[in-house]
């Protein structure tokens, strides 16, 4: 079998060319370097969270969460 790359798999969405790094705020080294790979299924949505969680913290980690929706 093979695995296929959820953004690529998915519908173009909102998410599909947000960066998945966020360097805390330094965008300028922001890049995609966060994938899930999945193998049966169908990909129904590819999500880069970029949500703030608490208004005293913009960002809980150096990279986003990713998340994907499969259909199977």
């Amino acid at each position: 079998g093979y695995f296929n790359d959820a953004r690529t798999a998915s519908p173009e969405s909102a998410s599909t060319n947000i960066k998945t790094i966020n360097c805390y705020g330094k965008e300028s080294k922001a890049s995609i370097i966060d994938y899930i790979f999945f193998g049966a299924g169908s990909a129904k949505e590819y999500i880069v969270d970029t949500s703030s969680y608490d208004p005293e913290v913009k960002f809980i980690s150096d990279h986003y969460p990713v998340l994907l929706r499969i259909n199977y």
